[in-house]
């Protein structure tokens, strides 16, 4: 199955809301699209419509008490199952931009987040204490982890992931793009050893549609997608994580 994930800038209501996003959603054609920083205002519906209308029909969002913050929505083709994503109550954003899924089909476990950008470094040791936990915990099982983690590949938080035994999705071009021409690449897939991903890529266009990286563009970040596939016993055992 391939998966993904996709920033689409709302910003809690900030910028401009692109209904064509949601049509964008299909061309990219992934199996499963975790879409982050999701704040359409009261165009969910429609939004939601039209990404089910084009096959992405299994859908789960996370929740907003307040409805101030941003949040995720997952678009599948194949059924998910939506569990408790466990995500402690630091503050009103960080229960917002996570959720869980289990994907039946697969036997596989999905988190999808964003990681609150938390100016104070309390709050940011907090969120990736509990990241790293979740990841050591759910280290022996099929598992992926996927979403905006606001973070580069090269940071000590990635690494310390990759040390509970995880692989990370190999893209290695932008996935944010600045207003001032700054980038980086802090949307990333992580998977457990027991799961291969190949085909990793950045993408700023899909179909008609452009993604990210220039003005008039979707959104300031690319989609990031890879093909996922269950090892077997034997693979696991000899190649390991």
């Amino acid at each position: 199955m391939i998966v993904g994930t996709w920033n689409v800038n709302h910003r809690a209501g900030k910028t401009r809301f692109r209904p064509e996003a949601a049509d964008a959603v299909a061309a990219i054609g992934a199996d499963i699209l975790v879409i982050t920083e999701f704040f359409p205002r009261n165009a969910e519906a429609v939004f939601r419509e039209v990404v089910a209308a084009a096959g992405w029909c299994h859908q789960l969002a996370s929740g907003d008490a307040d409805g101030r913050a941003n949040r995720v929505l997952i678009a599948s083709r194949v059924p998910l199952e939506a569990i408790d994503p466990r995500a402690p109550a630091i503050d009103e954003h960080l229960p917002s931009n996570v959720i869980a899924a289990r994907i039946p089909d697969a036997d596989v476990l999905l988190i999808g987040l964003r990681v609150p950008w938390y100016r104070d470094a309390a709050s940011r040791a907090k969120v990736w204490n509990w990241i790293e936990t979740r990841a050591s915990e759910l280290s022996s099982q099929p598992s992926l982890l996927i979403g905006d983690f606001n973070v580069p590949r090269e940071s000590l938080s990635v690494r310390r992931i990759l040390d509970a035994g995880w692989t990370l999705a190999d893209v290695r071009d932008a996935t944010f793009f600045g207003h001032r021409g700054t980038t980086s690449t802090i949307d990333h897939i992580f998977a457990t050893p027991d799961l291969r991903m190949t085909e990793a890529r950045a993408l700023t266009h899909a179909g008609p549609f452009d993604l990210a990286g220039s003005r008039t563009a979707l959104s300031d970040h690319a989609v990031v997608t890879c093909s996922v596939t269950r090892k077997t016993p034997r693979q696991v055992s000899t190649q390991g994580p």
